[in-house]
């Protein structure tokens, strides 16, 4: 009898190993990933490329539409989810911590997909090998800004432009930061006189709609203008110098501080 037992309980084992192997979200998550990462590398086809992709039942001959997707407030199971069913429609889907990456066909169908509201999708028209892993960088960089920003759906960098722009040189950006917003946050703890640059920026430096959203009397507002051109060196009645005090706004205000992360 106890024989008989550890037999059942061996094969048990032994089947839950073999089924865990052949999850979608397991073996076919990695197959898919080193077929990603080799497509974005321009490695050379071989033939466990070859291989992989059969067994995914991937087209490699392009044209291919890479995409970054995920699910907000989702787990790393939830997106292992995500990737496999989105294999099973027949695109290309890895897991990259809490967000999935892949490539489609132009004609891939996500309108299933976004039916789920916590989805944040981004996604590109068809893409030339040379340029996917750009296209992936920038598309991880939009999902990112959608999150923060708490969009959800169906994502397009028209959305995004200046965060974008910002997001591909993070040094120059920081740099925007410090020499605008910086120079404030050093000289008035308070945080007012950045308060009253992010309000003049969102109203597109009307002083009158800012001084009626902050509030503050027309002259008090006129007062902090003063102190902010004068800590800053800006002359916020110039285009360009109104131009880089929005960009550093909208910098920090995207960021919070930190810096966009791209999956390794």
């Amino acid at each position: 009898m106890p024989w008989a037992f550890l037999d059942i309980a061996l094969t048990t084992v032994t089947r839950a190993f073999a089924d865990h192997r052949d999850l979608p979200s397991a073996d076919g998550d990695s197959r898919a990933a080193t077929l990603f990462a080799r497509i974005c590398a321009r490695s050379a086809t071989t033939i466990e490329g070859l291989d992989r992709a059969e067994r995914l039942g991937f087209e490699l001959v392009g044209p291919h539409c890479p995409f970054v997707g995920a699910i907000d407030g989702g787990s790393a199971a939830a997106h292992a989810g995500l990737a496999a069913r989105i294999r099973s429609a027949g695109g290309l889907a890895c897991t990259e911590g809490h967000r999935v990456a892949g490539l489609t066909r132009p004609d891939f169908d996500w309108a299933g997909f976004l039916a789920d509201s916590t989805l944040i999708l981004a996604a590109e028209p068809a893409t030339g090998d040379a340029g996917l892993a750009d296209a992936v960088g920038n598309l991880h960089d939009l999902v990112a800004l959608a999150g923060r920003a708490g969009r959800r759906g169906r994502i397009r960098p028209d959305d995004f432009l200046t965060e974008l722009m910002l997001a591909s040189s993070p040094r120059l950006a920081e740099d925007i930061v410090r020499r605008v917003l910086g120079r404030l946050d050093a000289e008035d703890p308070s945080g007012t006189l950045s308060l009253t640059l992010r309000c003049l920026a969102a109203h597109g430096f009307n002083r009158t709609s800012a001084a009626a959203a902050l509030p503050a009397h027309r002259n008090t507002l006129l007062y902090r203008i003063n102190r902010i051109e004068k800590l800053t060196g800006l002359d916020l009645d110039r285009h360009a110098h109104r131009e880089l005090a929005r960009l550093a706004v909208v910098w920090r205000d995207t960021t919070g501080g930190d810096a966009l992360a791209r999956p390794e």
